[in-house]
């Protein structure tokens, strides 16, 4: 008797288990990029394999920064295109571009309320939040919008993807990557952190793999001259000083969903293809409710105030990263 072919169709959610999930993209040039033998285009073709495989496995991303001319979101608007289920709900868009105080958006009006119409992508700017710096030229408001912005990416993620980044901030009162790390980490998100493309991502991997050598990674330490005052006048605005005690190595990997072994994998990855498989075994491994808790953890009122207008804002750019 000839053997019959097994005609079952995946299920909906094994071709699609992070359905829903929304993931907090952080990937941004490193200092290390030449001595690890990447370039600039490397981060590009990063970011837009881990969007792939993230969109395709079903979640939805958050980013902290708006629509950039090098191609970048556009490319993954039309990943997003491919990978959107019919009659998705236009609440929630498969793409966030969060950007920070006082960066106004750069994609022109009508055409974001296209694309947020049809449930691709959703650009919004998050204000400063009150306080007694409010000119778009002060390093302290900068600083303290993109905490701000820091804070309300977490309350709409449930886990975060840290590649790359600098190490030294020109902007913010930590490195870029290692504060968006810290806020997931504090809400008890799944974070996931990648070594390959060097930067603050890779001190953090380190401090992580050897708790002995924090103390001393300079990106794990804040920026002086705009911490201090801010954290003496407002210290509900700023994160704690003592960065690296909300990063414990063992509750980073029970929260990532990941065995030991593959957790150590995830650290070490050497490119992005293991490490965004990692990423979305992890986070389908985790129990649903886990996995969505986070959203709820993250109260504006522990978090700092809300953004009181957006009366405040220019047309000046910038990034968060």
């Amino acid at each position: 008797m000839a053997k019959m072919e097994n005609k079952t169709k995946p299920t909906e959610s094994s071709s699609r288990p992070l359905d829903g999930i929304a993931v907090g993209i952080s990937v941004a040039n490193s200092e290390d990029l030449d001595q690890l033998g990447y370039t600039v285009d490397d981060v590009n073709r990063v970011t837009v394999r881990l969007s792939e495989a993230l969109l395709s496995a079903g979640a939805r991303l958050v980013f902290g920064h708006d629509w950039r001319r090098d191609g970048i979101m556009a490319a993954i608007s039309r990943i997003a295109v491919k990978h959107q289920p019919s009659g998705q709900c236009t609440s929630e868009p498969m793409i966030q571009n969060l950007l920070p105080w006082p960066t106004e958006p750069m994609l022109d009006a009508e055409v974001r309320a296209d694309l947020e119409k049809r449930g691709l992508i959703k650009i919004e700017q998050i204000g400063l939040p009150e306080c007694q710096w409010t000119s778009p030229t002060d390093l302290i408001a900068r600083a303290i919008a993109l905490t701000h912005l820091r804070r309300e990416l977490a309350r709409r993620t449930q886990a975060r993807v840290c590649i790359g980044g600098k190490e030294k901030s020109s902007q913010g009162f930590y490195a870029g990557i290692i504060e968006e790390a810290w806020t997931a980490a504090a809400d008890k998100q799944p974070l996931y952190v990648a070594s390959f493309l060097g930067g603050a991502s890779a001190r953090l991997v380190e401090a992580i793999q050897n708790t002995q050598k924090a103390d001393s990674i300079a990106a794990l330490k804040p920026i002086a001259a705009v911490y201090n005052p801010a954290a003496s006048a407002a210290p509900e605005l700023v994160p704690p000083k003592d960065l690296f005690n909300g990063f414990d190595p063992d509750q980073l990997q029970q929260n990532s969903g990941l065995d030991p072994d593959d957790w150590t994998r995830l650290l070490g990855a050497s490119d992005v293809a293991p490490f965004a498989a990692l990423v979305i075994r992890g986070l389908s491994q985790r129990p649903p409710k886990a996995a969505s808790a986070s959203r709820k953890s993250a109260e504006p009122s522990k978090r700092g105030p809300r953004s009181t207008s957006k009366k405040r804002t220019t047309k000046k750019r910038g990034s968060s990263s």
